[in-house]
């Protein structure tokens, strides 16, 4: 599954040949059968030219749930930033 970022928006990500424009990432389910323990959520950069870039997060299936859960948390922070933001 691709996420593009929106408003057509570029961040760069930072592989070992240097950086990389980024539009989005790429998420995957990635099972290294028979170990469950190896079944990982994969992570990786869309390039500017719409290509999955040489680079990847693995998180633990397992860990998954946290994970999400850190990005709601943070996601939740930086509004609350916003709003205070707003006030000043």
């Amino acid at each position: 599954m691709k996420v593009e970022f929106s408003n057509n928006v570029q961040t760069t990500s930072v592989g070992r040949n240097g950086a990389i424009k980024t539009t989005g990432v790429f998420v995957s389910a990635v099972n290294f059968a028979p170990d469950p323990n190896r079944h990982v959520m994969s992570l990786s950069p869309c390039t500017s030219r719409g290509y999955m870039a040489n680079c990847d997060i693995d998180v633990p299936m397992a860990d998954v749930p946290d994970f999400i859960q850190a990005l709601q948390d943070m996601l939740a922070n930086y509004h609350h930033s916003q709003e205070l933001k707003a006030l000043v």
